[in-house]
C-alpha cells in the first residue's frame, strides 16, 4: 500500500499557535483539498515533541483541578492545634488567613502567643487567635476564610498589648486590627455568632490580701520546700494581667539557679497565679527571693509559700553551704591528666624523715628562745639591784645592817647565794629572802 504524498503548500492552510512555556510548540492545522469534487475533510496535526507533550498535559490537568476547586471549595479538616481544640467549632479550612497551608505550620506560628494564653490577659484572645490560624469551615463560604470581627481583635489587643510592652515586643503587624471588617460592614465572625447563649462570666470579687507571716530561713524548711531558684534583687514593679500578677525584679546576684536561666544585671520576671502576692513586697526594697520555676513555659513562679527575706549576706552563705552539702560527690577521674601514681616505700620514708627534721628544728628554736628569755630577765634583775645599791651608797644614808645585807643579798643572789648564807650564819643575822 502506497502512502499518500503530502500536498504542496499552495493547497494547504497553516495556522501556527505559540503556547507559553519554556519552549515554543507549533500546532499546525492543515486543510487538504482533493482534486475530486468531494468536500474537503479537515485534519489536525500536532507537531509536539515528547518531553513538551507532558508539560501540555500537566497544564490541562491543573486547569481542570483549579476549576473543580473553585466549584466545590476547599476540604474541611478537623482542628488539630492544641490551643484551638476548645473552640465552639471543630472544623477548619486551609490555607488560613495568614497563608499557612498546613496545620503543622499554623501550630508552630501560634506557639509564640503561648504566654499570652497562659496569662489570660484577655477573654477574646483565644477566639481571635484561633479564628486567624484555624478559621471556621462552612459550606456557604467556600471562596475564602471568614475573618474575626474588628471588635474581637481590639479587645484582645487592648488586654494583651501592655503585657507585650513589658518585654519590649510590639503587637504583630500580621494581626493588625485595621485590616479586619466591622460586624455591621462586612462578613466576619464573633463568639456570639456561633453560640447564641453566650453570657459573660460574672466579675470575680477581689478578696483582701491576707498573707500569713513567713518563717525564717531554716535548713529543714529549705530542704523540704525544694526551691528551684534563689535570687537577690530590688523590686521594681508589681502589676496584674488577667488572672496573674507579674513582679519585675532587678537581679543583682543569683545565689541558686535552676533550669530557667536568670541573668545578673537584668530584669527578672516572677509570676503569681493570683492578684495577691504573698509574701507582700515593697517597691525599691532589696530582697532575697526563693521560689519555683515552670520549665515548660520558661518562667519563674512566685506563688504562695515562697520566701522574700530582707537581704543579708548570711542567708546567701547558708544557701550556698546547703547546696554544696546536697551536691553529689564527684567521681574521681581515671584520665591520665588526673592520675596520681602511688609513692614507693622509700619516698614515704623520706617524707617522714623530713617531717621529723622540721619538728626537731622547731623544738630547738623554742628552747633557744626560752633560754635567751631567762638570761635576759636575770640580767635585768641584776642590773636593777646594782643601781639600787649604788644609789644608797651615794646618798650616805645611815642604813641599818639588815637593809645593807638585804640589798647585798639581792645583788649576789644569782651567783653567790651559798656564800652569803654562810656569812650571815657566822654573824648571826636573820633575814628573809625576797623573790
Amino acid at each position: 500500500m502506497t502512502q499518500p504524498s503530502l500536498p504542496s503548500p499552495s493547497t494547504s492552510l497553516s495556522i501556527d499557535v505559540a503556547l507559553q512555556g519554556p519552549a515554543s510548540v507549533s500546532i499546525q492545522k492543515m486543510v487538504y483539498r482533493r482534486p475530486s469534487e468531494t468536500p474537503p475533510s479537515p485534519c489536525v496535526y500536532l507537531c509536539i515533541p515528547a518531553p513538551q507533550l507532558m508539560g501540555v498535559v500537566a497544564a490541562v490537568v491543573c486547569s481542570f483541578l483549579g476549576t473543580a476547586l473553585a466549584q466545590f471549595g476547599p476540604q474541611c479538616e478537623e482542628i488539630k492545634i492544641p490551643m484551638c481544640r476548645q473552640m465552639p467549632y471543630n472544623l477548619t479550612r486551609l490555607p488560613n488567613l495568614l497563608h499557612h497551608s498546613t496545620q503543622e505550620n499554623a501550630q508552630l506560628a501560634i506557639e509564640q502567643f503561648k504566654l499570652l494564653g497562659w496569662t489570660k490577659c484577655s477573654d477574646q484572645l483565644e477566639f481571635f487567635l484561633c479564628s486567624m490560624y484555624a478559621p471556621i469551615c462552612t459550606v456557604d463560604f467556600v471562596s475564602e476564610a471568614i475573618p474575626p470581627c474588628r471588635s474581637v481583635c481590639e479587645d484582645a489587643r487592648d488586654g494583651c498589648e501592655p503585657l507585650l510592652a513589658k518585654f519590649d515586643i510590639p503587637w504583630p503587624p500580621a494581626l493588625a486590627c485595621e485590616a479586619l471588617p466591622w460586624y455591621d460592614r462586612g462578613v466576619c465572625i464573633t463568639p456570639q455568632a456561633i453560640i447564641s447563649d453566650v453570657t459573660p462570666p460574672p466579675p470575680k470579687e477581689q478578696a483582701p490580701c491576707l498573707c500569713q507571716p513567713q518563717r525564717g530561713l531554716r535548713k529543714r524548711l529549705y530542704k523540704k520546700a525544694g526551691f528551684h531558684y534563689a535570687v537577690r534583687g530590688t523590686v521594681k514593679s508589681v502589676e496584674t494581667f488577667g488572672e496573674l500578677t507579674l513582679t519585675t525584679v532587678a537581679v543583682k546576684e543569683v545565689v541558686r539557679e535552676g533550669r530557667v536561666r536568670v541573668a545578673t544585671g537584668q530584669d527578672g520576671h516572677l509570676w503569681t497565679n493570683r492578684s495577691c502576692v504573698c509574701p507582700s513586697l515593697d517597691i525599691d526594697q532589696e530582697y532575697l527571693m526563693l521560689g519555683w520555676e515552670d520549665f515548660a513555659n520558661s518562667c519563674l513562679l512566685f506563688p504562695e509559700g515562697s520566701l522574700a527575706l530582707p537581704y543579708m549576706k548570711k542567708y546567701a552563705r547558708k544557701i550556698k553551704k546547703w547546696e554544696a552539702e546536697a551536691a553529689p560527690t564527684p567521681v574521681p577521674s581515671t584520665s591520665p591528666a588526673h592520675y596520681a601514681p602511688t609513692p614507693s616505700r622509700s619516698q614515704i620514708r623520706n617524707i617522714y624523715k623530713r617531717k621529723k627534721k622540721k619538728k626537731r628544728r622547731r623544738r630547738k628554736r623554742r628552747r633557744r628562745r626560752r633560754r635567751k628569755g631567762r638570761i635576759t630577765k636575770r640580767r635585768e634583775q641584776e642590773e636593777k639591784i646594782r643601781r639600787e645599791v649604788t644609789e644608797e651608797e651615794c646618798k650616805g644614808s645611815t642604813a641599818t645592817a639588815t637593809s645593807i645585807v638585804i640589798l647585798t643579798h639581792r645583788l649576789i643572789s644569782v651567783t653567790l647565794q651559798a656564800v652569803l648564807c654562810k656569812y650571815l650564819k657566822y654573824h648571826k643575822y636573820q633575814f628573809m629572802t625576797y623573790y
